[in-house]
């Protein structure tokens, strides 16, 4: 009996320890090194004569990452947001200029939790979302004044990418928005439609391996569902929205510097089950300003043989040269992509000019896997960023893309 007691109470205590448990918290001099507030992230304007600190906490909270998310695609989106997981929110905006030392706060709601500001193109406003309860709104403010304002009327969607732009005039803005009209979230079928069947072309590749893809058929439409925005021209100061074009998965847009032009890319069907939509089938075009399509750039299937720490085949790495009207730069793999191969060049750089529509050429050959360019102020200027896998080597180059093989290395 007096055994059976002791158990009793035993089970008794670890049900009471078990309702009682709740998160600890370490000593305050460990709470204070853990809380302290993190450098802020410093941007400075287009002119060069102002910069902006992004204030962060240095933890998310318990409440921000113990919110629902889906694993899609490679992406972890929040669904009541419509939006990517946050595991960092910025909480206040101070610019401050230089002649003068004048300092201004962005004056935000109370708790605000906001994404990385952007400069407009006259480096006198800020543009960056806000998460709410019900979705992410668009705000810009005036960074002389610090005065900031919701634009009303606009969700955007930032699942797949940066969800905005600032146009030339320093108003507008090359926005996603979610679609217009009501929306329903798909819900899961109590039965299953069929099995899921996956085919093999039997080719042999020493593919990488992801997490959170794309599971089943439901995933797919759920994916779709949260991925698709409109494209749209949003006035921040009227708050009208002129569409463009129809809703679609875009994974990245941009205007041309003379805003002629969009450079969109689309993702499309099919999707894949093994790999992140950034390899999912997708197409590149060049649209006017209303939305028509005036030139395919790539139209790639799906991308899920890729050797490991390799590239994709055909077109990548898309974006408009400064200092040109309309003129597109990518780059294609001279490897297959593949970073075993041993070749004398590993990618090629290409472009084309959309006004002219003259046919695409060859601007140089580059040597190890091409890293990115970073334009000067000098038309054709920029700085070449070339990565040797095999030695975990990289150079930056300083090169005029007239006359490529006159070039100065800065960095190696």
């Amino acid at each position: 009996m007096k055994r059976f007691i002791q158990v009793v109470m035993l089970i008794v205590a670890a049900v009471v320890l078990n309702a009682q448990t709740t998160y600890k918290l370490p000593p305050k001099e460990v709470v204070d090194i853990l809380d302290a507030p993190p450098t802020p992230m410093v941007v400075v304007s287009p002119r060069g004569d102002a910069l902006f600190l992004a204030e962060y906490p240095s933890q998310p909270s318990i409440g921000l990452i113990s919110r629902p998310i889906l694993r899609l695609g490679g992406v972890r989106i929040d669904p009541q947001q419509n939006s990517r997981q946050r595991l960092t929110q910025y909480t206040g905006v101070v610019v401050k200029w230089f002649e003068g030392g004048k300092t201004i706060r962005i004056e935000l709601p109370s708790s605000a939790k906001i994404g990385m500001p952007q400069w407009s193109n006259d480096g006198k406003k800020l543009a960056f979302t806000r998460d709410v309860e019900n979705g992410v709104e668009l705000w810009v403010a005036d960074a002389t004044t610090g005065k900031a304002n919701a634009v009303p009327n606009v969700r955007v969607n930032d699942v797949l990418g940066t969800p905005f732009d600032w146009a030339k005039d320093n108003l507008s803005l090359l926005a996603c928005l979610i679609p217009a009209g009501p929306r329903r979230a798909p819900e899961q079928p109590k039965v299953p439609l069929g099995p899921i069947v996956e085919e093999t072309a039997g080719k042999v590749a020493r593919a990488a391996t992801y997490q959170d893809l794309l599971k089943s058929p439901f995933d797919e439409e759920l994916f779709e569902f949260y991925a698709t925005s409109q494209i749209a021209l949003v006035n921040s100061q009227t708050g009208d929205v002129k569409a463009i074009g129809i809703p679609s998965i875009v994974s990245s847009l941009s205007y041309s510097p003379d805003e002629k032009y969009i450079l969109v890319t689309q993702i499309k069907k099919p999707f894949s089950y093994r790999v992140p939509f950034s390899e999912f089938a997708r197409t590149t075009q060049v649209w006017d300003a209303h939305g028509g399509s005036v030139r395919t750039i790539a139209d790639l299937g799906v991308s899920d043989d890729v050797p490991a720490q390799g590239v994709p085949t055909g077109p990548r790495n898309f974006e408009w040269q400064p200092l040109y009207g309309a003129r597109v730069i990518w780059v294609e793999a001279l490897d297959g992509g593949d970073p075993m191969k041993k070749v004398p060049f590993r990618d090629v750089a290409m472009s084309v000019d959309i006004s002219s529509k003259s046919a695409p050429k060859e601007l140089l050959k580059v040597q190890y896997r091409f890293g990115g360019f970073g334009w000067t102020g000098n038309p054709d200027q920029a700085v070449l960023t070339e990565i040797d896998r095999d030695r975990r080597w990289r150079t930056s180059t300083l090169l005029d893309l007239s006359n490529p093989t006159a070039r100065k290395v800065l960095f190696d």
